[in-house]
């Protein structure tokens, strides 16, 4: 019986040829990687010694199973690598962006206001994305952070139709638990109502940024919101009546799109 051939390593291990073709992969993997944003055949032979050839080969193997896609002449990570490195939560957020960004694009270009999509993270609202003008450019850093849902129109629309998520505040709310049910401040409870009424949120009174804001929720296949979809304005620009049609008529869309794309 032939031994099979090993090879040293830097460490001073041994791999066998199984070994050395998943170290090549992995080099290879990390030589994409390291280009930026893409690479091209030389720049992967480059940084990892392999021949041409070989590299070539390793990267159509990488290829065909989505860990590396082709753009042109070249290479960039492909989608098998977010499913392997990434949350559910986040992968569904990067999902969700991708799908709704000509939507954000549209009512950007209509409106010229700040327009934002939202997910919940714990009991905050992180914006996953954002479309603004010069004149909301100083804002954009601060929307980014996350803030806590009952203080954004974006988080209080998810609030409004998510009980996990009123569960959760209201717990927040009541640390000491006990036999008494859990409530919720009696002014969010009555903002929570207005929004189910009216089917959009409403910070008509500047926020802590200074912009009045609207927003409604996004669906996919289940019942609870992917996201939110706000849009805001310094408060002498916010047109209530053009806002909230147009974040009607955008989240019904939107939540049509998220529809033919999320799994049952």
């Amino acid at each position: 019986m032939v031994p099979k051939r090993r090879m040293p390593t830097p460490t001073g291990m041994q791999l066998d040829d199984g070994d050395r073709l998943a170290a090549r992969l992995l080099g290879v993997l990390r030589a994409v990687r390291a280009a930026g944003a893409s690479a091209s055949l030389a720049q992967v032979v480059r940084l990892t010694g392999l021949p041409k050839s070989t590299a070539h080969r390793l990267l159509a193997e990488l290829q065909a199973v989505g860990i590396v896609r082709r753009d042109g002449m070249r290479y960039q990570l492909g989608d098998a690598v977010w499913e392997l490195t990434v949350s559910k939560e986040e992968d569904q957020a990067r999902k969700t962006r991708k799908e709704l960004k000509p939507l954000l694009l549209q009512l950007h270009g209509r409106t010229r206001y700040l327009v934002g999509l939202g997910v919940p993270s714990g009991g905050a609202v992180r914006f996953i994305d954002l479309m603004y003008g010069e004149e909301y450019r100083g804002l954009a850093g601060l929307i980014e952070e996350e803030s806590s849902l009952m203080a954004s129109a974006a988080g209080k629309a998810l609030l409004a139709h998510c009980p996990q998520l009123v569960s959760e505040i209201a717990q927040r709310a009541n640390p000491g638990g006990g036999a008494e049910p859990l409530t919720l401040p009696p002014a969010l409870s009555v903002e929570i109502a207005d929004t189910q009424r009216r089917g959009f949120s409403l910070d008509q009174r500047p926020s802590r940024l200074g912009i009045a804001a609207a927003a409604v929720p996004v669906f996919g296949m289940s019942e609870q919101p992917l996201a939110a979809l706000s849009i805001g304005a310094y408060p002498q620009r916010f047109d209530l009546a053009m806002a909230s049609a147009l974040l009607r008529h955008t989240a019904a869309h939107a939540s049509r799109v998220l529809r033919q794309h999320t799994p049952r």
